[in-house]
């Protein structure tokens, strides 16, 4: 009698974590499913006309703002620092809300049962882009949940060449050869080679082995682009944790990285914030000037539309 009572009690029990766990697998697959870049808030000025030739960049990964000092933190970089072009990842709607500022989010997962749920890449910037165009990661993290997203924006220059700025969101869960980091990484190189202008490519790399950090050196040297080497201050890296070592991840490699070619590079700083498991990384360049002398930096009005969200190749 009690072997018949246990035996029934677990499969009434294991028939309903089965269901559940279902239940949850499908809610999570189905999560990732994303309509296109989400333009948040319009641009107050289409047609603007940059007269400092320098201009200040914003890169952040914000931890889907879970930190409560997270907003706060936020909105005192932006007020402090003035950035003319904003790279934040694992972003959410409306975290971005100064009137000189306006961008498009790249969603990779949203809940699905929740508006406005989204979390992905988000571009900010002063001027509005001439287009803009995000990339899903065909490969999902460990294989099922969620993928990662990039996204490219392109803005005229006076000298008639376009800066195209990339903020990206690496893979990140893929032990031994990082075979769906690099595939993610090829698309935006295949896109990035055949731009002939000023390059900004900023992110969270998740570069946290040997493989993935040689890969990407390898990569920006190929287009001809720097890494900003020259931070004042301690950068976060891979954390040095047991269950990190476990998994190879090495604690002296950064994470958040800015490459850039076409640029001169001014300064460079990260912010010692507790709101993030990342810091934000502070960098100020300097537009070249075209043969007239005249500021690469001039915004010309946007005259293209605005890409769609495609799969990777």
């Amino acid at each position: 009698m009690k072997t018949f009572s246990f035996r029934l009690r677990w499969k009434i029990f294991g028939g309903s974590f089965f269901s559940i766990f279902l239940v949850g697998l499908v809610l999570l697959v189905s999560s990732c499913t994303t309509s296109g870049p989400m333009q948040i808030s319009g641009y107050g000025v289409p047609t603007a006309t940059v007269q400092d030739a320098e201009f200040t960049l914003l890169s952040w990964n914000v931890h889907k703002s879970k930190h409560p000092d997270l907003p706060g933190d936020l909105q005192d970089v932006l007020h402090t620092y003035q950035p003319d072009l904003v790279f934040l990842q694992e972003a959410k709607p409306g975290m971005v809300e100064e009137p000189h500022l306006a961008g498009t989010l790249a969603p990779a997962w949203r809940h699905p049962l929740k508006l406005r749920s989204e979390v992905g890449v988000f571009t900010a910037s002063c001027v509005e882009p001439l287009d803009r165009q995000a990339f899903r990661s065909k490969s999902r993290e460990l294989g099922f949940t969620t993928p990662k997203t990039a996204l490219m924006t392109r803005y005229a220059l006076s000298n008639g060449t376009e800066l195209l700025a990339v903020n990206v969101h690496a893979l990140n869960f893929e032990r031994g050869e990082p075979k769906r980091f690099i595939r993610q990484m090829q698309t935006l190189h295949r896109l990035m080679e055949v731009h002939e202008g000023p390059i900004v490519f900023a992110g969270d790399f998740n570069t946290w082995n040997q493989e993935r950090n040689d890969y990407m050196l390898e990569l920006a040297a190929g287009l001809g682009m720097q890494e900003v080497d020259s931070f004042v201050g301690d950068r976060k890296t891979g954390d040095h944790g047991w269950a990190n070592h476990m998994l190879g991840i090495d604690p002296s490699l950064p994470l958040d990285r800015v490459f850039y070619r076409g640029l001169e590079l001014t300064s460079a700083q990260i912010l010692d914030l507790e709101s993030s498991d990342h810091d934000p990384l502070v960098v100020r360049f300097r537009s070249l000037p075209n043969g007239k002398g005249d500021s690469a930096l001039a915004m010309l009005e946007p005259d293209r539309g605005a890409g769609e969200l495609t799969e990777e190749l």
